[in-house]
Parts: structure tokens; sequence; C-alpha cells
């Protein structure tokens, strides 16, 4: 049963749309579109840490970062998308030719220098040469 006109269900459900179906696919486009706006502004801090060492000049420029973030952040659905494409674009035309790659991580300088051994790898050191 829904609930008589004025009661809010005007405001919720569109009634010249197809009502609940159609808030659902705009709520997944929203949640689409905020989770790929969170993973740029991500990447952005990450590549702004492999150009930016001190962490004063970091921090200034981070600021900055966030400034045009938060100026995209009231544009309708369309205007955000073109937004965010050209923040992608303009990410990866000022990407780090040379990246920081965590020491431990793969790819990283010490990446599996001091592998954990299973135990049945150990060898009994003791018994070898039949010296005990």
């Amino acid at each position: 049963r829904r609930p008589e006109k004025g009661l809010g269900w005007d405001k919720k459900y569109n009634r010249n749309s197809n009502g609940p179906r159609l808030c659902v696919e705009m709520s997944m486009l929203k949640t689409d579109h905020a989770r790929r706006v969170f993973a740029l502004y991500r990447r952005s801090l990450k590549n702004l840490l492999d150009w930016a060492v001190e962490r004063d000049l970091f921090n200034e420029e981070a600021h900055k970062i966030r400034a045009q973030f938060d100026k995209n952040k009231h544009l309708d659905l369309l205007a955000a998308k073109r937004a965010l494409s050209d923040g992608e674009a303009l990410l990866e035309k000022y990407k780090h030719p040379d990246p920081y790659i965590n020491p431990l991580s793969p790819g990283g300088s010490s990446y599996m220098r001091y592998p954990i051994q299973r135990p049945e790898v150990y060898v009994d050191q003791r018994g070898a040469g039949g010296h005990h």
C-alpha cells in the first residue's frame, strides 16, 4: 500500500519514472562514481608523494588537490563524469616515471629477500657429514 499523497511518496519516487527501480539504478551509478572519485583522489595523493618527498611541500600540494575535488563536489552526474575522466587523464599525464615502491612489496628491492621457509625445507645440519 502506497502512502497517501503529501506524505513523502511524491518526493521519494518520481511518478514519471519507473519508481523504485530507477532510484536503485541511480544510487548504484552514484556509488560506482563515488568509488572512482575516491580511487582517483587516492592515486593522486600517491603520485604526489612520488614527486614531493618533503612533507611541507606535499601538504601544500595535497591541499590544492583536495580543493579541486571539493570544487567539483556539487556537479550533476554527467558533468561529474566528465570532470572525473579529465582528472584521470591529468593524473596519467603527470604520472611519475619512477614511482616509489615499498621495498617489501612485489617489485620492491627487498621483495622475497628473506623468504619464509616451510618446516619441511629445513635440513638438520648436525647430521650432515656423519659428525656429531
